[in-house]
C-alpha cells in the first residue's frame, strides 16, 4: 500500500483526520492527485520547520473555523425545520 492508497483508506475511515502529505519529491502532478485524493496539505522534504508550522496552524485554523460555522448554523437550520402554527 503507498500514501496515496493509505490515504484513501484512512479517509474511508475517519472523514475528518488531518492528513498531511510529505515527500521528497512532489511534483505538480504527485500534489494535485494527492490533493484529490483528500490530503489536506502537501509538504516537501527538507523545507524549514517554520513554514511547515506555519501551513500547518493556518490549516488547523481554517478546520476550527469552519466548524465554528458549521455549528452556528445546525441551530439555524433545525428551527427554521420547525413547523410555524397558524
Amino acid at each position: 500500500m503507498n500514501g496515496f492508497a493509505g490515504a484513501l483508506a484512512l479517509r474511508a475511515e475517519v472523514p475528518d483526520l488531518l492528513l498531511v502529505a510529505l515527500s521528497g519529491y512532489l511534483e505538480e502532478a504527485n500534489r494535485a492527485r494527492a490533493v484529490a485524493i483528500g490530503f489536506d496539505l502537501c509538504v516537501t522534504k527538507g523545507g524549514e520547520f517554520a513554514d511547515f508550522r506555519r501551513q500547518l496552524d493556518a490549516l488547523v485554523q481554517r478546520r476550527a473555523d469552519r466548524r465554528s460555522v458549521a455549528a452556528m448554523q445546525a441551530p439555524m437550520a433545525t428551527a427554521s425545520a420547525l413547523p410555524v402554527s397558524t
